[in-house]
């Protein structure tokens, strides 16, 4: 199948420590928690950068474990409407309901966005009651989820003889029982589904004689239902008009949490029987030292012992100097995530949600690793790698060990090792000084083994002296830092992932371009290095993901023999190209003869139907289809004419724009309906 999205990603430069932190910066625009209960602190400040998974081929799977879809109906009661939400997750997966009460996991929010002309007139009901339980780290709070999916309905008011689509920004969080949970916000559609036929219709709610309870465009259950109490699927016992809501009540339901008293609606209240805060700030302790051992920073961790083996006969002022700047870079990017937690509501780990990020990080990983197997030289006292340069960077420097720090800190966050589970859980509902509290205790954890070395630097004297095992094991991590890379490349989508691996093809040849200059030249050949090798690598990134992934011409329709003898019962003229992804000549042809503006404009001009038959995998059945045509190799392009399907125009192998003009206008345009019945 083509590809239909067209995604704009620059290049990262090759300064990979301080790009690592840009791209979390930068990279990272705030948006709801991914975690249960909006993250480490309350409040938060809603985005708009998840990609939704809306409805598509097949079911919900562990990677996209939900599906969702609206639709709404008109009734006999004029201006009174259904709004339906529905919303299947995968197995073993679950959501949350939209009535889950206050001091547990993120409720399930519905709120309509557009047009401003319909209101949402009640509370959502769902077709069948939540599941309720409890959970652990929720102590005394009823856990509400639904599992397989559920049906929302809710009555709405809106104009007569009114059938747009409706806007509906969904927010919620879909869970299994190990703990792992994929946030989902997004604005979905809400197509008009006709006269609503259920049973509960809300006609009885618009008597005038029953009193109206205000309602603003957000559907938010007040009351939760306990596991006492009769939970009705009827609808809401009245039908609110329209309350406006003043600036200053929407200025702050926009306004991000700055450690403030918030609503306590959305505020997790502590209970009883939870962990003491200075037991919790011993576990922060002992989690931020566990993360050193964590598989995502042995790459790093052991390019820092090498640094030790370095440091052998050096003063021990600067031995401790050193060891504080490492720490002064791993307390930095907690800082940030103290910051991001407080302030965003952001969950650990939470920016690798983000694609420049993941990008950012699949990049720096793969230039380090370069550099450990010589290709070029990191410009940084004690983090250049390379034969030449060991002489005039033998020592590791104050930069080299800050950016390590950071980058060690960085490639931690997407683990989360023994006891940080807890910890984060019960974060949930804590003031912003005691969340920058947890965040220090972590970072003072992470940091407890080179402080320690710092101040006491014979701890390391059971490493080996300096000798030419260093290259050996340098190369080693190498090594490791490729598999970081794998783990980051199988994070990206299919359509992402040719983009991504020529981009880093182009990050491969950038950074040879740099290594050709050694790092003694003079200062005139190194910037010149630098900026070729720098520009190229940046050309081949936007590139990739502007010629590989850019939206094709045509509208296509994936080739199916049923589809096909249907558009051919219907009078038109269909157009097959047979391709594959590993045939060459197949993409030539698609580029330059067939998925083409001047193809485009014969194509619309006729009302030809485009199908696209993909061989990439094998398929028996093509293989039947093409000896059908006469043929046994693609590429193939059979173009059936209106009323003659059993006289297709087949062009084999490469052929030209003018070929595939000419073939077209020969087929000539599709039937109208008339012409199809007076045939028959």
């Amino acid at each position: 199948m083509l590809n239909r999205g067209l995604l704009l990603y620059k290049s990262p430069a090759l300064a990979v420590a301080v790009l690592s932190v840009m791209a979390f910066l930068l990279g990272t625009v705030p948006e709801a928690s991914a975690q249960a209960g909006g993250g480490f602190g309350s409040g938060g400040l809603k985005g708009r950068g998840l990609q939704g998974f809306g409805m598509g081929r097949g079911g919900p799977d562990d990677r996209n474990p939900s599906q969702w879809e609206a639709r709404y109906f008109t009734t006999e009661d004029p201006g009174i409407g259904v709004l339906e939400v529905e919303v299947v997750v995968a197995n073993q997966w679950y959501v949350y309901s939209v009535t889950q009460p206050p001091g547990g996991p993120l409720k399930t929010k519905i709120t309509l966005v557009s047009p401003d002309s319909v209101s949402i007139a009640s509370d959502f009901k769902p077709d069948e009651k939540p599941e309720l339980g409890t959970e652990p780290v929720y102590q005394g709070v009823t856990i509400e989820k639904h599992k397989y999916g559920v049906v929302w309905t809710a009555a709405i008011r809106l104009p007569e003889d009114f059938e747009d689509d409706l806007k509906l920004d969904i927010l919620a969080l879909i869970c299994k029982p190990d703990g792992g949970c994929v946030p989902f916000e997004e604005v979905i559609p809400a197509k008009f589904a006709g006269m609503y036929s259920g049973d509960n219709a809300p006609a009885a709610v618009i008597d005038p004689s029953v009193p109206m309870e205000p309602t603003d465009k957000t559907a938010d259950t007040a009351g939760p239902p306990t596991g006492e109490e009769e939970f009705s699927d009827a609808w809401a016992d009245a039908i609110s008009e329209d309350v406006p809501v003043s600036d200053d009540e929407a200025a702050s339901e926009n306004t991000p949490n700055m450690g403030a008293e918030t609503d306590t609606e959305n505020q997790v209240q502590p209970t009883e029987g939870a962990t003491s805060f200075p037991l919790l700030l011993l576990f922060a302790l002992l989690g931020g030292f566990v993360l050193n051992f964590m598989p995502c920073v042995l790459p790093v961790i052991g390019l820092k012992m090498m640094s030790f083996v370095g440091q052998g006969g050096e003063n021990r002022k600067r031995i401790f100097a050193l060891n504080l700047a490492y720490v002064a870079g791993i307390c930095v990017v907690f800082a940030i995530l103290a910051f991001f937690a407080i302030v965003f509501s952001f969950s650990w780990g939470q920016q690798f949600q983000y694609f420049s990020v993941r990008l950012g990080v699949t990049v720096g990983l793969f230039a380090f690793a370069l550099s450990y197997f010589n290709v070029w030289e990191i410009p940084v006292p004690g983090m250049a790698a390379g034969k030449t340069s060991q002489d005039l960077q033998s020592k590791e420097g104050f930069t080299g060990a800050f950016s390590k720090g950071i980058f060690t800190t960085l490639l931690a966050t997407p683990c989360s090792g023994p006891l940080l589970g807890g910890v984060f859980g019960a974060t949930l509902g804590m003031t912003s000084p005691q969340i920058a509290l947890v965040f220090a205790m972590l970072a003072l954890g992470m940091s407890s083994p080179y402080l320690a070395i710092g101040m006491k630097p014979g701890l390391v004297k059971f490493l080996p002296k300096p000798g030419p095992w260093m290259e050996t094991f340098k190369q080693l991590m190498a090594f490791l830092f490729i598999a970081a890379v794998c783990y980051f490349f199988y994070q990206f989508s299919d359509e992402n992932k040719f983009p991504v691996f020529v981009t880093l093809m182009g990050v491969w040849f950038g950074c040879w371009i740099i290594g050709q200059v050694p790092g003694w030249a003079a200062i005139q050949k190194r910037l010149l290095a630098w900026t070729a090798g720098v520009g190229i690598a940046t050309a081949i990134g936007v590139m990739a993901f502007t010629t590989l992934k850019a939206p094709p011409v045509l509208n296509w329709v994936d080739y199916d023999e049923q589809k096909l003898a249907a558009y051919q019962a219907e009078g038109k003229t269909v157009m097959v190209d047979f391709s594959a992804k590993w045939c060459v000549n197949c993409l030539v042809n698609l580029a330059t003869a067939i998925d083409t503006e001047k193809t485009r404009r014969v194509v619309d001009r006729n009302n030809v139907v485009t199908m696209y038959a993909d061989w990439t995998d094998r398929d028996p059945a093509m293989k039947v289809k093409f000896q059908e045509l006469g043929s046994n190799s693609i590429p193939l392009l059979a173009i059936y004419p209106a009323g003659k399907p059993d006289q297709p125009i087949v062009l084999r192998d490469l052929v030209s724009q003018s070929m595939v003009i000419e073939a077209l206008e020969e087929a000539g345009p599709s039937k109208n309906a008339n012409e199809v019945a007076m045939r028959r």
